[in-house]
């Protein structure tokens, strides 16, 4: 029954989880766009929501009567994420924007 227990080919594998190290960072990619300095330097700035898709967010949520917790509920989102969006102090999230629209355009009617 247990021949190739015996055989001088097998190698016994051992798998082990490890743990993830503490500390450990998460990337986050986002868009950015090339900015030029007044004095000519060049640097990175990451996107910002543009003014047309927060009034919109802004105008549906006061329309539904919802506040930002509760849009963010609605949306599986945390609430520092919407404050961010309307306040413009997070980088541009496609994901975000494409999540509000689908929400927007599926209640709007309602």
């Amino acid at each position: 029954m247990a021949s190739y227990i015996n055989n001088p080919d097998y190698e016994p594998v051992v798998l082990r989880k490890t743990a993830p190290k503490k500390g450990g960072s998460t990337y986050q990619i986002s868009h950015a766009t090339k900015v030029e300095n007044n004095n000519g330097d060049s640097s990175f700035q990451p996107e910002k929501y543009s003014a047309e898709f927060v009034k919109k967010m802004i105008g549906f949520r006061s329309e539904k009567k919802l506040n930002q917790q509760q849009f963010a509920m609605n949306l599986n989102l945390p609430q520092k994420t919407i404050q961010g969006i309307e306040a413009n102090s997070i980088p541009y999230n496609a994901g975000y924007v494409q999540k509000i629209n689908n929400y927007i355009s599926r209640n709007s009617g309602k």
